[in-house]
């Protein structure tokens, strides 16, 4: 019987090299990172799947992260400066900054060594907030062979939208502030205020050319009212395709924003592409 990481546990424990879990932290910036990994079974080294939560990331895809581990892939997730107990103050471009300091961290001899991670084989996975995140890193560090955005909110093209719509802005500003506790963050208007002044930098589209280059996979939820497909995911597909993707994989998966109703179906999707890249 072929094994199915999605619905089957791992058929068995390889001697001396099992399967495991650690709490670890690594820094940004001088600030303690929280984080956690998952390291797949057997020697290794292992492909390794970077996770990126959102905003402010009260779905954190754990259910995603065993099913890979299951499948061979080791899964770290960690939580931005001033979300979720790190250290530090929570900000869009902090969580930038951080990306790149995950990466550095699993990256490092010794870390690879320690949790059997094969650094030449870097992914990034994120959602919403942190599919943004991956597809604005990807491009710009040679270490991530491939990425995947999940719901992925295009910033640049949302901060574009309230620039037109200035009576906008004071209500993006009253939504961010009700922002729950795991963050310690900014006001709401500083976040508009930060979003605004990177509205050009931050619009993902801009990248499709570095983009095209890397395999990716974007997938979008048909009932999200957050990251609306028709806003965040089908302009980003288009240019992407005209820039000349030959590994780009898009998905429309009958769910919400955090694929409540579709998670086996979300997990699938992402266990397929994965062994295509």
């Amino acid at each position: 019987m072929t094994f199915d990481p999605v619905s089957m546990d791992v058929p068995q424990m390889t001697g001396d090299f099992p399967a495991r879990q650690n709490l670890i932290s690594f820094t940004s910036h001088n600030q303690p990172l929280l984080a956690r990994i998952q390291v797949a079974d057997g020697i290794g080294p292992h492909p390794t799947v970077i996770f990126l939560h959102g905003y402010p990331g009260t779905e954190q895809h754990f259910d995603l992260m065993h099913a890979l581990c299951r499948a061979g892939w080791n899964a770290v997730h960690f939580h931005y400066r001033g979300a979720w107990g790190s250290g530090g103050d929570f900000s869009f471009s902090n969580a930038l900054e951080d990306v790149t300091a995950a990466i550095d961290f699993v990256s490092q001899t010794d870390t690879a060594a320690t949790y059997r991670i094969d650094p030449t084989k870097l992914v990034l996975i994120g959602h919403s907030m942190g599919g943004f995140a991956a597809l604005m890193t990807a491009p710009k560090d040679a270490r991530i062979y491939a990425a995947a955005s999940l719901a992925g909110f295009n910033f640049g093209i949302y901060a574009q939208a309230l620039r037109n719509n200035p009576e906008n802005l004071s209500n993006a500003a009253s939504d961010w502030d009700t922002a729950p506790v795991p963050l310690r963050a900014s006001s709401g208007q500083q976040r508009v205020n930060e979003i605004m002044h990177h509205a050009d930098s931050w619009n993902v589209e801009s990248y499709a050319v570095d983009l095209a280059a890397k395999p990716i996979l974007l997938v979008a939820a048909q009932h999200d009212t957050a990251a609306r497909p028709d806003i965040h995911h089908s302009p980003l597909v288009e240019a992407l395709k005209k820039a000349g993707a030959k590994h780009l994989r898009a998905e429309m998966i009958d769910a919400d924003h955090g694929f409540f109703q579709a998670r086996i179906t979300l997990i699938r999707t992402v266990l397929d592409w994965l062994k295509t890249v």
